[in-house]
Formats: structure tokens, sequence, C-alpha cells
């Protein structure tokens, strides 16, 4: 297909009134196969990776409608008739299990570092020398006592893992140590080590776990339980947003066998179809995208093509053939495609749609890349077009915890990003309860179970019309001795996040007042480290 009409189709499809400059990297990143092309797609990804764009991405990160909200009074009024029944069918929703708390301990934390005796001391660990022992032979070791907390992962390669984790308030990253998982996990571990090294310029290091009283696990009480079920309740564990083999799409790495040609001719054919019959609204020849007014003339373009599609081609016989062919070829490959998804979503294929664009992982060329988010909004919109519950509110959830992957991370861009807690606090939903719900942690996840980010979620609790019932419920959780220790804690850094994105000064100092107390609920050692809010912000 000539890269010339791939490259205009792609223009009008992803500059929409929903995007904002990031697009340009959807456009530039599927026109493909064109070594000229290449140097253009990557200066326009090196530009949306700058904070010059930052200001822009601000103002317009979604279109929000005339009711405030990302959503439209259709979909919203849609979403809320099966919020009704999802409410009803949770008030007949019986306890149907017990939840436990994650695998938890007080251990200590021990380094040596290069060229120390390590290989010697790797040996002494093998056989679970006793850490007064330990240190005593290795002075020059250092031993930190926290809260550790141990979960299984699956590996980037498929291997069954074990993650124990070390709980430490005030860093910035916890320190961890992972075992291939090979039936160990309910093992209690008392007096146990759990251990890796590394190697350096030729020199190795040691850092470790020590588990002098092993690990436990406590049924969780009702309150904690009840805001488990909620989310389980409301969130069907057995779906996700993107479908299994979804492939990867953007970025700057997708991996080989995820690179395979797909046949495209009904899709080429349908592109060159609508590129010939409004071939007259095309753009200036010779454009630059850093030209003065670029992107008011993609704009003004847009508008006319999009018009003229609407009112008069989407009414010919031929282009309603062609969208069809391409869709059903689209979804055979499995792949997903930007372009045919858009004009499906639009001329009714969207069921067709959603399962194209469940089929597209989306990864960001960099922080403030988008294009993940406007994906998740549009799977989000689809899903409540199509009455699918189950993927709607996962898709709401992830652009609320900013969950998607992306080459590189930038708190710049995390600044801009909103969370959206407002469309569900429009829907009718116990809104404090789900939010707690999916900041708690368990031990063995009913399938899919939801979590949420820590950090996202407290800012959510900023922006939330509900805080009062949120802080009362945070404090209960953390005062609360029968709740486990990790969970408090986790508790507790939604309070701080929600605090450090209070806006109004005095409720920010009630806040760290508040949390100074709650805080008295952790060991000393715990507490030293805490960092809390400034007050008043620059």
């Amino acid at each position: 297909m000539n890269n010339k009409v791939l490259f205009k189709h792609w223009l009008f499809v992803n500059i929409i009134p929903e995007d904002n400059i990031s697009g340009l990297v959807t456009v530039l990143t599927i026109v493909t196969k064109s070594e000229n092309m290449k140097p253009l797609l990557f200066s326009l990804l090196f530009a949306l990776c700058v904070p010059s764009f930052v200001s822009k991405a601000q103002e317009y990160e979604f279109t929000e409608y005339k009711n405030g909200l990302i959503y439209s009074d259709t979909t919203m009024s849609q979403l809320k008739f099966i919020v009704d029944s999802m409410n009803l069918k949770y008030k007949h929703c019986d306890p149907w299990r017990d939840y436990y708390s994650m695998p938890q301990t007080f251990g200590y934390y021990v380094t040596l570092d290069t060229g120390r005796n390590v290989d010697r001391a790797i040996e002494d660990l093998k056989y679970d020398i006793p850490l007064d022992d330990f240190m005593q032979r290795y002075p020059l070791a250092q031993s930190e006592k926290m809260l550790v907390v141990k979960f299984k992962y699956t590996s980037y390669e498929d291997e069954k893992m074990i993650r124990y984790e070390g709980v430490v308030p005030g860093r910035w990253s916890n320190p961890d140590v992972d075992e291939v998982d090979t039936g160990q996990y309910d093992d209690e571990m008392k007096g146990k080590w759990i251990y890796d090294s590394y190697e350096y310029d030729g020199q190795t290091s040691l850092y470790a776990f020590y588990i002098p009283d092993g690990f436990k696990s406590i049924k969780l009480n009702e309150k904690c339980s009840k805001l488990i079920q909620y989310v389980d309740c409301m969130i069907d564990t057995n779906e996700q947003v993107l479908l299994k083999d979804a492939k990867r799409d953007g970025g700057w790495r997708l991996y080989d066998d995820e690179k395979a040609p797909v046949i495209t001719e009904h899709r080429d054919a349908f592109f060159e179809f609508v590129d010939e019959k409004t071939k007259q609204f095309d753009l200036p020849e010779g454009l630059n995208y850093q030209d003065k007014g670029y992107y008011d003339s993609v704009e003004k373009y847009r508008v006319k093509r999009e018009a003229y599609t609407e009112q008069i081609l989407s009414k010919e016989e031929q282009f309603k053939r062609l969208l069809e062919s391409a869709v059903k070829e689209t979804i055979a490959n499995k792949t997903g495609d930007a372009g045919v998804e858009y004009y499906a979503a639009r001329y009714n294929f969207a069921e067709e749609a959603l399962v194209m664009k469940r089929s597209r992982r989306v990864i960001g060329g960099c922080s403030q890349d988008q294009r993940p988010r406007l994906h998740a909004v549009e799977i989000a919109k689809l899903s409540a077009k199509t009455v699918k519950w189950e993927v709607f509110l996962r898709a709401h959830l992830d652009i609320m915890n900013d969950r998607f992957e992306s080459v590189a991370y930038s708190s710049i861009a995390d600044e801009f990003r909103q969370t959206y807690i407002k469309e569900l606090e429009e829907l009718d939903f116990d809104v404090p309860s789900l939010i707690l719900g999916v900041a708690l942690r368990m031990k063995e996840p009913s399938g899919f179970h939801y979590y949420g980010s820590v950090h996202r979620l407290g800012r959510s609790i900023a922006e939330s019309k509900y805080k009062n019932s949120f802080k009362q419920q945070m404090a209960s959780i953390i005062n609360d001795d029968e709740v486990d220790l990790f969970n408090r804690v986790l508790i507790f850094y939604l309070y701080v996040n929600y605090v450090g994105y209070t806006e109004d000064v005095a409720e920010r100092g009630d806040g760290v007042v508040e949390l100074k107390k709650l805080a008295t609920n952790f060991p000393h050692f715990m507490r030293k480290g805490i960092r809390y809010p400034e007050i008043t912000k620059e």
C-alpha cells in the first residue's frame, strides 16, 4: 500500500477530538516498512517525550462532555442501568469464601558488600547459620529489622516465582529477593535464610532475609473481607481488559514473535477507497509538523474528512461492504488495527471494534505518550455501548491507576494524568468500598482480582466527594489490631497519598496531625522512617 496514502489515513484516524499531540506517535508508528520514514518517526517520538508538550497535555488529556465527564450522557445512562443491577446482585451475594492475609513476618535484611568473604558467607547461609552467629563471624555485614511479606508471580519468561519483600516506610524502594517457586510458598521458613548475590566488576555482593519466627497468614476480619468481596462482586474475576493473546503495538520494543506479517488486503482496499473519495480534503503539500499552524491545519483536515465520511461516504454500499471485509480480516489476524477499529466503532461494528481493541496491547513510546490511556478510554466507551460491564470497569480503573506499559516512566507525565473518580461517583457506586477494596492485599486472590496503586488511589481520594467516609474507614483499618500489619501499612500510605495530594492547606495540616497519631499503631523501628507530606506546597 502506498506509504503516503497510509500516512494520510493514520493522520486522519488518530488526530481526533479526544486525542492530544501524542496521537502523532500512533501515526508514525504504523507508517511501517519504508526506511525513509524512520527519521521522521524517531524525531516525533523524541519530541513527544520532552517537557515542552506537558502544558498542552495538561489542558487536553481527554475530552470532557457538557456533563463534565469523559463519557457522554448516553454512555452514562447505559452504565447506570448496569450499576443498578450490579448493586442488586451484591445485596444478594452471600459471603462465599474466607480471605487470608499475605504471608508476613518480622525479619532481618542482611547485606555484605563486595570483597568481604562473601563466598564463605553464602556457604554458611546454606546451613542456616543463626543470625547472631553470622553477624559475629562477619562484622562488616549490615542488618536491619523490617516487616517481610511474600507473594507469588510469573516472570517474563513464564516461570513461577516467589518474591520476598521488605516493607520499609520512608524508602523509595523496598529490598527484595526472588526465588523459583518449587512448592515452598506455604512453608513457615522459621530460622531460614532467603538470599541472593550479584557480581559487579569482578566482586560479589550478598543480600538476604533472615526469618527468625516464620511467616504467618491470618484470616482477614469481616470489615476487610466485605471490602474485598465488594470488589470481586463488581469486577468479574474471570475477565481481563485485553484478550489472552493480545499483541503488543507501539513503543520501541516489539518481540520477534509479535512482528509476524499479517494479511491486510481488505484493510488496504478500504483505506484506498476512503482516501480516493476524500482526496479533496488533503493537507497542503510539504506541510511539516514543525511548521506554524500545522496542528490547526490537521484539525481542519480532520473535521472536513470526518463530516464528509459521516454524512455521505458511510451511506454508500461499497463503503459498508469494504469496511465489513476489513473488519473480518482484522479479527481473523488477531492483532487489532487502530484504523479499522476507528471506522468499525463509528459505523455499526461496535462489538467487533471492541474485540479488535482488546486484541491490541498498546505500549507507550515514553511516559508522556497518551496512546495507552486513550486506547483504554475507547475500550471503556465501547464496553458501555455493547453492555460489557466486566470490561468497562477494569478499563476505567486502569485509567485511574495509570496501569499501562511504557518504555520509560516520568513523574512529570504522572502529574497531568487525572484519576476520573467522579465518573464512578456519578454511577452510584459504593466508591469508598471499591477503592479501599482494591487497595487491600490478600493471599491467593480470586482469578483476576483487581489490585490498585496506593499512590494513584490516594490521589483519587483527594478528588473525591466522599473524603470524610474515606478518612473514617482508613483510620478504622489502621487502628484495628485484628487487621494484618501489611494491610494496615498499605492503608496508612493510602492516607499519606491522599493528604499529599490535598490542595487545601488546612485540610493538609489536619491530615498530617492525624497521620502522626495513626502511626503510633506501628512498631517504633517502622515509624522512624516515615515521611509526612509538607503542609504547604510550593
